[in-house]
């Protein structure tokens, strides 16, 4: 599966422009069914297997890769809060790095 590049960064407050509202409305989707997955496991698994699942990261990352941090951080705590369940800090955290991971970045 081919990555997509991110041409832009998200913006540092506010609203991107017009322009980025279909790559936003993307990844807002693809949010929503990360967070939705790692609410289900959440539920599913215990202490020890949280801590097993933060692994150290790899370290330095390549510039698209930064730009799929940035998106990924701008959108999963923005559609967190619109889900109709509880996605607090350690759901977002668990979707964000099974996000990372499938296109293959190390998070921890």
């Amino acid at each position: 599966m081919v990555q997509p590049r991110l041409p832009w960064l998200p913006p540092a407050s506010g609203w991107p422009p017009r322009r980025q509202w279909p790559l936003l409305l993307a990844l807002a989707m693809r949010a929503a069914g990360e967070l939705l997955r790692a609410r289900w496991r959440f539920g599913r698994i215990g202490v020890a297997q949280i801590t097993a699942l933060n692994r150290p990261g790899a370290g330095a990352i390549s510039a698209a890769a930064q730009g799929q941090v940035a998106w990924i951080g701008f959108v999963l705590p923005r559609v967190a809060r619109r889900m109709p369940f509880r996605a607090d800090c350690l759901v977002q955290a668990l979707a964000g790095q099974a996000w990372l991971a499938a296109h293959g970045i190390a998070s921890q």
